[in-house]
């Protein structure tokens, strides 16, 4: 029976994630019992329409001597050599690389031969003008959500269709929910449908700091930690006088910073501080380790793991609060 391999693209993000630093690390490590059944031993083989390079398998975006000692045009004319090709997208691109089209002298990894001498994105590359989601410069939220208000949106399921009409700018995100997860307060805050009544914006709201205080003291003795919970506390309970339900409204101005702050669930004690907590680099490694076999995706994510789960002695539940720039500064001082 013929064996079953991932797709190309989870067997290379498996490969990937291994950091091996070249070919000859593969060859030491695809002989030994932790390589996968499903991982194929001579992926150029096995993956011969999608195979790249062995920089691209591993990650490392290294060129083999033959292709690094190869005579490239220059980065301009290749440029616009390429753009002439009239290609729409990466996808496009590959295509063309594996095709009998490309010319000797052009390379099939730009971003690596090309480094630092003109690369941009391949966007530019091509000519497109595309940027990749994780590159591209969004609004600040205040600025994309008034943007966002003047479209009148009434819905989720609108948004979402308007984002792939094409008619949405690029500096704003089509996942604000992930993109402004600190300052996100809701769809119908984002989409303007859910704004205050005139009713409420007269009522008298305690100044932010002692508002602030008393949702933590709420949150506290609830277990509140993240907006989901608040959003089911306040459908069963009333809130105590001066305190607003939407406080993200109403303290948009006055010091509002996210619902991880509203809530206390980023706070930790000096006490808790003072703890011998992992060096950076080594706590960042297990951080990501625990992310990807858990698939978390966002704070909410991190705050449901925490309650269910024991953590590493040394790592711990705030890491963005242990781990400030002054201490990382510290320990690479140490050293």
């Amino acid at each position: 029976m013929k064996k079953q391999f991932r797709s190309f693209t989870n067997a290379k993000k498996f490969v990937r994630s291994l950091k091996l630093s070249g070919k000859n690390s593969w060859e030491k490590y695809r002989k030994t019992k932790d390589k996968p059944d499903d991982i194929p031993t001579n992926p150029q083989s096995t993956y011969k329409k999608e195979w790249v390079s062995w920089g691209d398998w591993l990650g490392t975006g290294n060129l083999s001597s033959k292709e690094i000692n190869k005579s490239f045009r220059p980065f301009k004319k290749s440029k616009l050599f390429v753009q002439s090709l009239n290609l729409k997208s990466g996808p496009d691109w590959k295509e063309y690389c594996k095709s009998d089209k490309r010319s000797d002298d052009i390379p099939t990894n730009p971003n690596v031969v090309y480094k630092n001498k003109g690369w941009k994105s391949m966007g530019d590359w091509l000519g497109t003008g595309y940027i990749a989601t994780r590159n591209r410069q969004y609004l600040q939220f205040t600025e994309a959500r008034k943007y966002v208000h003047t479209l009148k949106i009434p819905t989720q399921v609108k948004w979402f269709k308007f984002c792939k009409s094409n008619k949405k700018p690029d500096n704003i995100p089509t996942d604000p929910h992930k993109k402004y997860e600190k300052e996100w307060g809701g769809w119908s805050d984002w989409l303007g449908s859910g704004r205050i009544t005139n009713k409420e914006k007269s009522k008298k709201f305690l100044p932010f700091s002692k508002a602030r205080q008393l949702s933590q003291k709420i949150a506290k003795e609830n277990n509140i930690t993240t907006l989901k919970d608040w959003q089911q506390y306040i459908k069963t309970h009333k809130l105590p006088d001066g305190l607003s339900t939407n406080p993200n409204r109403t303290y948009n101005e006055k010091g509002w910073r996210g619902w991880p702050d509203w809530l206390g669930a980023n706070t930790v004690s000096n006490k808790l501080k003072s703890q011998n907590w992992l060096p950076w680099p080594e706590a960042k490694l297990l951080y990501r380790k625990i992310k990807e076999e858990n698939n978390l995706k966002n704070f909410q994510d991190w705050q449901q793991y925490i309650k269910t789960h024991k953590l590493p002695d040394g790592l711990s539940a705030y890491p963005q609060e242990i781990y400030t720039q002054e201490r990382i500064q510290k320990e690479m001082k140490k050293k």
